[in-house]
C-alpha cells in the first residue's frame, strides 16, 4: 500500500518523526539543500568584460543569468551525493500517494522545500508543507492537521539572498585576486564584519595608555581581625572637584599632595543609608544570546552552540519506551517571546515547585531589531524534563546547553531577586585644609531569592560592618596606587555575535558561518578565547573599505537585510531590490579591477616575534597552498627556515636515534600540503626523492607528548571528531595490525588536560 511520504532535511530528525507519525508515514531526509546556484558556467551567464594592464579579461558570474531588468538564477544539484539524492527521493514520490514537506519553519527550510517540489517536479495538489517549531507529538500531529502551501514570498527573498551574494560577493572577490592574491573572498555580510575586527584591532595598535591614581584607606574595625578597605571616590574643594572613580586625579604628584593631607585627617561616617535593589531575570534565549552566554559559561564557539542545540532540537533517545525526543525548540530564531502554552506550563511548575510567590509572568516583545521570523525563543519542549532527570541521557556538552537553556526559560517567568543594599559614606577632613575627601562602599544581603532559586550564583552576601552615622573611624593605612588605562578588547566569538546583532549584519541563521568563513580564509585566528586579524586580514578590509566603501558600511548590510524581510513579507519585489545598486555597482567594479594597484607583498608577512638566528632579521610564517613554515623576511638574501612545531615529542623515533637526522629526539610539526594541514616529524627529510629519517605523519592535532600519554598502552593521544571533540589513541587505527592496535577513545570534555593543548 502506498504511504505518504514526508521529506525533512536532515536524517538525524527521520527517527524522531517517524516515530510520533507512525507506520502509514514514511519520513526520509534531503539531506540538507539538495541544489544551489550552478558552478559551472554557460554562455548566457552574467559576464562582465573587464581591462587590467592593457589585457582583455572578463568576469563572470556561473549560475545567474541577467536578460534585461530580469536576473534569472540556474540551479544544479549541489554534488554528486545530492544528484542521487534526488534520483531516490524521485523513487520515493513514486511509491507515495501524498508527500509532505516538514524541512525547518524558517527561510532556508522554506527554500529546501521549494526546491524538493521543484527539483522533483511534484504535483501541488498532492503536496503540503508541513511546518513546526518543536518535534513533539503534540506540534507535529497539529502541523499535519494544519498542512499549507509553500510560502513563495520566503522563497523569493531566498533566491534574492542566493543571487545577490553570489552576484556582488563573486564580483568583490575577483577584484582581490589580482591586487593581493588568489582564492580570496569577500561577502555582504563577511567583509563589513571583517572590517569590525579590523577597526577594533588599529583601535588597539593606537592606544596610549593614561595615568591615573586609585587611593584606598584601611580602617581598623573593633569586630573585625582584618581592617576594611575602601576606596576614595571623590576630593571636592573651592578650587575644583577631583571625582576618583572617573579617573580625574592622573598624577603621582596629586596623589602625593593627598596622600599626606588623608594622612592628617580625620575619619567619620557621614551617611548610612539602605534602599531595596531588585535584580531582574534574564530573558528567554534567542540564537545570539544562546551563542554569547555558551561562549561566556562553557567557551563553546559559535558553530560548537549550533551543532549541540541541533541535536537536542532533533531528538536524543531517551530509551526506557520513550524512543527518540526532541528537547527544545527550533534554535535559529531572533524571538523572545514565549507561546501562552509554555508560559502556562512554567506558572504551573513555578507554583507547584516553589509557591506562588516565585512566579512573575512576563510578555517579552519581540524588539529585536530586523526581528523577522514567526517563532518563539529557544525554550524546552517540555518543562518538567528538568537538566537533572537528563543527565544519564545526555552526553556533558548537551547537558550543559540544556540546562542553560532550561534556567533562562524557567527563570524568565520567575520574580526578581531582593536585596537590601546598605551604602556608608566616610568623609575625611583634613585640619589646615578646605579640601573635603569621600569614601564610600556598598554591600547587598538577600532578601528574597526569586529567580536565583534556580540561577544559584557562587557569591554569598556581603559582609556588611556595623557602622553608625557619625562614627569616628581609625584610619591605619592610606593606599596610592598607580594604574594605566587599558586598550578596547579585542572581539570573541560571544561579543562579535552581539555586536552584529546590534548593528543588524546578518541573520540568527549566518552568525556561526560567518565567523567560521573568517576563519577558514585566514582572516582572522582564534588565541586564547579572542579574534585576532591577521595581516591577510587588516590587507583585505583595507582594500575594501578603500574601493567598496558604501557595501562595507554597516548601513548598507543592514539596509539589504531589511529589504530581504521585505521581500518575504511580500512588501516589496526581489528584481527591484536587486536592480536598485546593481549598474553602479557593476561601474565600480570594473575600475577596481582595471585599475587599483596591487599591494606590496611584504604587508601580507605574518611576524611571529622572533629574531632570525642568521641575520637577525624578522621571522615571518610562510603559509601557502603546498607549505607552512618560519622563514627569514630578508629572503631570499637569507635562506634560514624553521619548522613550526606543536611542542609534542615525537613518539615514534623517541626512543630510535638511527631516525635522529638532526642529532636530536624528533618533535611534532604542522605543515600544509594541497591546502590540507597535517603534522610530521621534524626528522624526516627528502634527499634525492627518498624519504629519510622518521615517517611520523597524522592529520589530526595531537596532545602534548610525553605530558599527555593514552592511559592504555602509553602512546601518542590525538584531537579527532568533527571540531576535535573527542581524544584517541593513535594505535585506535583499523590500518594497524590487530595486535597494534588500541582501542581508547573518550570525549574531549571528559578528559583533564591544560588549557594550552586545547587548540
Amino acid at each position: 500500500m502506498a504511504k505518504k511520504l514526508v521529506i525533512v532535511e536532515s536524517p538525524s530528525k527521520t527517527k524522531t518523526i517517524q516515530g510520533i507519525l507512525g507506520r502509514d508515514y514514511k519520513v526520509v531526509a534531503s539531506k540538507g539543500h539538495i541544489r544551489q546556484l550552478a558552478k559551472s558556467r554557460t554562455k548566457n551567464d552574467i559576464n562582465l568584460p573587464i581591462t587590467r594592464n592593457e589585457k582583455n579579461a572578463h568576469i563572470s558570474i556561473p549560475g545567474v543569468q541577467k536578460k534585461g531588468k530580469k536576473f534569472i538564477p540556474r540551479w544544479a544539484a549541489i554534488d554528486d551525493d545530492q544528484k542521487k539524492t534526488i534520483s531516490t527521493l524521485k523513487k520515493e514520490v513514486e511509491r507515495s500517494d501524498s508527500v509532505f514537506l516538514a524541512t525547518d519553519p524558517d527561510r532556508e527550510g522554506e527554500a529546501i522545500a521549494w526546491h524538493i517540489v521543484d527539483a522533483l517536479n511534484l504535483d501541488i495538489s498532492t503536496t503540503k508543507r508541513v511546518v513546526f517549531n518543536q518535534i513533539t507529538k503534540h506540534a507535529v500531529e497539529e502541523a499535519f492537521e494544519n498542512s499549507k502551501e509553500i510560502d513563495d514570498d520566503l522563497v523569493e527573498a531566498y533566491k534574492a539572498r542566493a543571487i545577490q551574494d553570489k552576484v556582488w560577493g563573486f564580483m568583490m572577490s575577483q577584484t582581490l585576486w589580482p591586487t593581493i592574491k588568489r582564492n580570496l573572498s569577500a561577502g555582504r555580510v563577511q567583509s563589513p564584519t571583517l572590517g569590525e575586527i579590523d577597526k577594533k584591532e588599529k583601535e588597539i595598535q593606537s592606544f596610549v595608555p593614561e595615568e591615573f591614581w586609585n587611593i584606598d584607606a584601611k580602617f581598623e574595625l573593633n569586630d573585625k581581625s582584618e581592617p576594611l578597605k575602601i576606596s576614595l571616590k571623590k576630593i571636592s574643594s573651592s578650587a575644583k572637584t577631583i571625582n576618583v572613580d572617573s579617573r580625574e586625579l592622573r598624577t603621582e604628584q596629586e596623589s602625593n599632595i593627598h596622600t599626606e593631607a588623608l594622612k592628617q585627617a580625620k575619619f567619620f561616617v557621614s551617611d548610612v543609608s539602605t534602599k531595596e535593589r531588585k535584580s531582574s531575570p534574564p530573558q528567554p534565549l534567542r540564537t545570539s544570546t544562546l551563542q554569547q552566554q555558551a561562549f561566556r559559561r562553557f567557551r563553546f564557539n559559535s558553530s560548537r552552540t549550533m551543532s549541540l542545540a541541533q541535536q537536542l532540537y532533533q531528538g536524543i533517545d531517551l530509551g526506557g519506551g520513550e524512543g527518540q525526543v526532541g528537547l527544545i525548540t527550533y534554535m535559529r530564531t531572533d524571538s523572545k517571546v514565549l507561546s501562552n502554552e509554555a508560559v502556562s506550563d512554567i506558572s504551573n511548575f513555578v507554583t507547584e515547585k516553589f509557591s506562588k510567590s516565585y512566579l512573575q509572568v512576563r510578555n517579552n516583545s519581540k524588539s529585536v531589531q530586523g526581528a523577522q521570523e514567526a517563532h518563539e525563543a529557544i525554550r524546552p519542549t517540555y518543562i518538567t524534563r528538568t537538566p537533572e532527570s537528563l543527565r544519564n541521557q545526555l552526553d556533558s556538552d548537551q547537558f550543559k546547553l540544556y540546562q542553560l537553556i532550561w534556567t533562562n526559560t524557567v527563570a524568565s517567568q520567575m520574580a526578581a531577586a531582593v536585596y537590601d543594599r546598605t551604602t556608608f559614606e566616610i568623609s575625611a577632613e583634613p585640619s589646615d585644609s578646605d579640601t573635603q575627601y569621600l569614601f564610600s562602599f556598598s554591600g547587598d544581603v538577600l532578601k528574597f531569592d526569586g529567580f536565583r532559586k534556580i540561577i544559584i550564583d557562587q557569591d554569598s552576601d556581603d559582609e556588611i560592618p556595623d557602622l553608625q552615622k557619625n562614627q569616628e573611624l581609625k584610619c591605619v593605612e592610606i593606599l596610592p596606587e598607580q594604574r594605566f588605562t587599558k586598550p578596547p578588547s579585542r572581539y570573541n566569538e560571544a561579543s562579535l555575535v552581539n555586536f552584529m546583532e546590534s548593528v543588524g549584519i546578518g541573520r540568527p541563521s549566518t552568525y556561526a558561518s560567518t565567523i567560521k568563513t573568517l576563519i577558514d580564509k585566514k582572516y582572522i585566528e582564534r588565541k586564547k578565547g579572542s579574534l585576532h586579524i591577521t595581516a591577510l586580514g587588516s590587507v583585505v578590509s583595507e582594500f575594501l573599505h578603500e574601493h567598496y566603501s558604501d557595501l562595507m558600511s554597516y548601513e548598507f548590510t543592514a539596509q539589504m537585510e531589511r529589504l530581504l524581510d521585505d521581500i518575504a513579507h511580500g512588501d516589496t519585489e526581489l528584481q527591484s531590490v536587486l536592480n536598485s545598486s546593481y549598474d553602479p555597482f557593476v561601474e565600480n567594479v570594473v575600475n577596481v579591477y582595471s585599475s587599483a594597484n596591487r599591494v606590496d607583498r611584504d604587508r601580507l608577512l605574518e611576524f611571529t616575534g622572533e629574531k632570525c638566528p642568521q641575520c637577525d632579521k624578522r621571522l615571518t610564517r610562510k603559509d601557502d597552498y603546498n607549505f607552512l613554515f618560519l622563514g627569514c623576511e630578508d629572503y631570499p638574501n637569507c635562506t634560514y627556515t624553521q619548522d613550526i612545531t606543536t611542542g609534542s615529542m615525537c613518539p615514534d623515533c623517541e626512543n630510535k636515534p638511527e631516525l635522529w637526522i638532526n642529532e636530536d629526539p624528533g618533535k611534532i610539526t604542522v605543515n600544509r600540503y594541497r591546502g590540507q594541514l597535517f603534522y610530521g616529524c621534524s626528522n624526516y627529510r627528502k634527499e634525492n626523492g627518498v624519504s629519510v629519517g622518521c615517517k611520523f605523519s597524522s592529520g589530526q592535532l595531537p596532545l602534548e607528548y610525553p605530558k599527555h600519554k593514552c592511559p592504555d598502552c602509553g602512546d601518542l593521544l590525538l584531537f579527532s571528531g568533527r571540531g576535535g571533540l573527542n581524544i584517541r589513541c593513535k594505535r585506535k587505527n583499523f590500518r594497524l595490525p590487530k595486535e597494534s592496535q588500541c582501542g581508547f577513545s573518550v570525549k574531549k570534555s571528559d578528559f583533564l588536560i591544560d588549557e594550552e593543548d586545547d587548540q
